[in-house]
């Protein structure tokens, strides 16, 4: 299903004779919140597009019996239409329409003709595109002023239109992905940084502390007596009485000879 694509009466693809129109617009009921009305008579306003359909609509008052506006496909002049007047604005009314027109480029014309007051008030056009032609024609469309009615049902466009779906492809996401490595990059190097001025102290610390484990280990806690042992002098030939060494935890002694050669 082909959509509809809405301009909006600011579009540039809508070209105004100059010095003929005025820009105005309330705000929360005209479509963008802008409009465009003429000042002058055969005041024209010219939309060229490729598509087999086009809508216009605008806001009438309660002078609109007195609008006389022309429009004209190409070659084709459309009878006069004769606006009904409303008790106070009416917005966003359907203005003009034209369907099953040949899938080929057309040229939609306004025209405000002689003795018509200038309650006129353009607020937007629709027009059903060609498929094929949704591509060619975005050149010619702003991207801030027209938008896409319905979801087209193409799925990857380079198409800068409103189309409310995601593209397939995911292109736009490398940026992000950029600034994430360059953060965890700039991390990185700001710890080696701190390391690096941090070195000196770390290396004292460390020492310390393998020094202190080791040590702890390695500690060796020399004998003490634990009691007093006394000895026979009459042992070993009554020469010298033998030395005796304590074990630890009033383990028995172990006796000692005396050195064979004195000093």
């Amino acid at each position: 299903m082909t959509s509809l694509i809405r301009v909006d009466d600011r579009d540039p693809s809508i070209v105004y004779s100059e010095k003929h129109w005025l820009q105005g617009g309330v705000a929360g009921v005209e479509y963008n919140d802008t409009t465009t009305y003429p000042n002058a008579a055969r005041a024209m306003a010219t939309f060229n597009f490729i598509g087999t359909s086009v809508s216009l609509y605008g806001t009438l008052t309660s002078k609109s019996s007195a609008v006389k506006v022309q429009y004209t496909i190409d070659e084709t002049v459309f009878p006069m239409t004769n606006y009904s007047p409303y008790p106070s604005n009416a917005y966003q009314i359907l203005l003009f329409e034209q369907w099953n027109l040949s899938t080929s480029s057309h040229s939609f014309v306004i025209t405000i003709l002689p003795g018509s007051v200038f309650d006129y008030y353009l607020d937007y056009l629709d027009y059903t595109p060609v498929e094929s032609s949704i591509t060619t024609m975005c050149p010619l469309l702003s991207t801030t002023t027209s938008s896409i009615i319905i979801p087209p049902t193409v799925t990857n466009s380079s198409c800068p239109l409103e189309t409310g779906l995601q593209p397939t492809h995911k292109s736009c996401d490398l940026p992000y992905i950029a600034v994430f490595w360059s953060l965890v990059a700039a991390d990185v190097l700001f710890m080696l940084i701190f390391m690096f001025r941090k070195w000196p102290r770390w290396r004292t610390w460390l020492i310390s502390y393998v020094d202190k484990y080791f040590n702890s280990r390695t500690k060796i806690v020399p004998f003490e007596l634990s009691e007093s042992v006394s000895v026979d002098p009459t042992l070993n030939g009554g020469d010298r009485p033998p030395s005796y060494i304590a074990a630890p935890y009033n383990m028995a002694a172990i006796q000692v000879p005396a050195p064979l050669f004195q000093a």
